[in-house]
């Protein structure tokens, strides 16, 4: 059940942050994501019930904290282009600005009336162009995920 989770986690991630011209603020936070170590640690509450799942990307891979301590390594499936093809059919709004942990973020809103209609609200630093926050809500929870750039490092086995 957790996979399922992280599965439709990602499928959020991978949509991403926005707003300057559109989703251009999230295309820009989630190409340079991709070059850069990032710790996620994901929440989701569903029919009242949470989760949560830490996960670490560095490079290609992506690293999944499991119940028993062990990291479970799986090879990122996005790149520029996809994420580009992606936001290129979304729209996205300003939500004006927010301070995350001191650091002046813009908050980029999303709308998604597909299969699972949600609304993700993305914080996006303005000193580094980085996701801090998002936030989604769907008709049965919301998935809250915190970005950490600060000492990634690959996990051991």
């Amino acid at each position: 059940m957790k996979f399922a989770f992280l599965a439709a986690a990602l499928a959020v991630l991978a949509a991403g942050p926005a707003f300057a011209q559109g989703c251009d603020l999230i295309i820009a936070s989630q190409v340079k994501g991709l070059s850069t170590p990032t710790r996620s640690t994901m929440t989701f509450t569903m029919n009242g019930k949470s989760y949560t799942i830490v996960s670490i990307a560095v490079g290609t891979k992506v690293y999944t904290a499991k119940a028993d301590g062990t990291w479970q390594a799986d090879t990122l499936g996005t790149n520029e282009d996809k994420i580009r093809k992606t936001w290129s059919a979304y729209d996205c709004t300003s939500g004006g600005s927010d301070t995350i942990d001191g650091e002046l973020a813009d908050i980029v809103l999303h709308h998604d009336d597909g299969k699972i209609p949600m609304d993700t609200r993305f914080w996006i630093s303005r000193a580094t162009g980085l996701g801090l926050r998002t936030e989604t809500t769907m008709p049965n929870g919301s998935l809250i995920s915190v970005y950490d750039y600060k000492d990634v490092q690959v996990p051991a086995p």
